[in-house]
């Protein structure tokens, strides 16, 4: 294993924030063809970067946009080629059992932006009754994200939440609507995450089965890809990453890593268990899990990035702290580092 020093400044690039990492708790990264383009939900910020780190892009809203100057902005993140899509995701107030309507407790938004300027495209907005944001993805078909539809309110107001839909939307890469594929009307968290290559990936969990679909954009239908019965220790998945058949899928996370579990699931193997679940990042020979909530006696995010080329077992190639998000090329980690009183950076390192 080769980790390259993190504090070598050729090897690191800060990004423009006026303060330090304590205001960042989450990065949405993701690499493609000579870029990398990092989402800063906290903060509402994001940026393309190019892979040796010497330039660097920052993408703007329109002034007055809704999510222009706030948080929300950078809660996905897509790319391929020449454009890249950035979705945000902002929750309104709400009290204990009892939640504002839809469209004010809940609004969303995709935007498309050309990697070479940073010139926004177009966008697709959120409306009363769906709300969008939370995933998005980029395939020569065009751009696809998850909705969820809100779930009807009774007379107090109170959201029935294992009643809610999801489903999957397509756009033209020119920003043109598709087609949708709906996801079953039991499945709440249908389009939570999307990956893959030729296919897209999402999940739906409800309290003892993990189910996995595979999405064929250009036939507009989803096939079950796994049933895993207990799969995750009752927890709920929230993390869903794929490279052509080869499936991961996180769940938990708490104060220790031992409350978070993670399942990898390559072709012609029994799915492979870790201890520790959090934000995934998945290439064809590395997979990284984020712990994202460390132990009281460490007090910092963890990643870890384990070898997936060697048969029948794991093994561990690198380890890093202070980490809030990464993304993987191959062997090589691109990860965004939040120490504290230090600036936030964006790291390439290979494991």
């Amino acid at each position: 294993m080769t980790l390259i020093a993190i504090e070598a400044s050729a090897d690191c690039w800060n990004f423009p924030f006026p303060f330090n990492a304590s205001k960042v708790q989450t990065a949405e990264i993701v690499v493609d063809k000579g870029h990398v383009a990092v989402g800063f939900p906290d903060i509402g910020r994001a940026f393309i970067v190019s892979v040796d780190l010497s330039e660097a892009i920052e993408l703007h809203l329109p002034r007055g946009d809704v999510f222009a100057g706030g948080p929300g902005f950078g809660r996905s993140v897509a790319l391929d080629g020449d454009i890249v899509a950035i979705g945000a995701v902002r929750i309104g107030s709400h009290g204990a059992g009892v939640e504002q309507p839809a469209g004010f407790f809940h609004t969303g938004a995709v935007y498309v932006f050309d990697v070479s300027s940073g010139a926004l495209l177009w966008h697709a907005q959120s409306d009363k009754e769906k709300a969008f944001g939370h995933s998005v993805f980029i395939n020569a078909d065009g751009v696809s994200f998850g909705i969820f539809e809100a779930p009807e309110l009774d007379g107090r107001m109170l959201r029935l939440h294992h009643v809610a839909r999801g489903a999957i939307e397509m756009w033209s890469r020119e920003g043109e609507p598709l087609g949708l594929i709906d996801g079953p009307s039991d499945m709440r968290g249908f389009g939570a995450e999307l990956s893959g290559s030729a296919s897209l990936f999402t999940i739906a969990a409800s309290a003892d089965t993990l189910n996995i679909w595979m999405l064929m954009p250009r036939a507009g239908t989803a096939i079950q890809h796994a049933s895993i019965l207990s799969t995750l220790n009752r927890m709920p998945a929230g993390n869903l990453t794929a490279e052509g058949s080869t499936v991961a899928v996180s769940a938990g996370g708490g104060f220790a890593a031992a409350d978070g579990r993670t399942l990898l699931m390559v072709p012609g193997h029994s799915p492979y268990e870790i201890v520790g679940g959090g934000p995934l990042a998945l290439s064809e020979d590395r997979l990284s899990v984020l712990v994202r909530s460390a132990p009281e006696d460490q007090p910092y995010n963890q990643l870890v990035v384990y070898d997936i080329t060697t048969n029948g077992t794991l093994a561990e190639a690198a380890k890093i702290n202070h980490v809030v998000g990464a993304a993987l090329e191959g062997v090589t980690l691109f990860a965004v580092l939040a120490e504290p009183g230090a600036p936030v950076r964006l790291c390439k390192m290979t494991t």
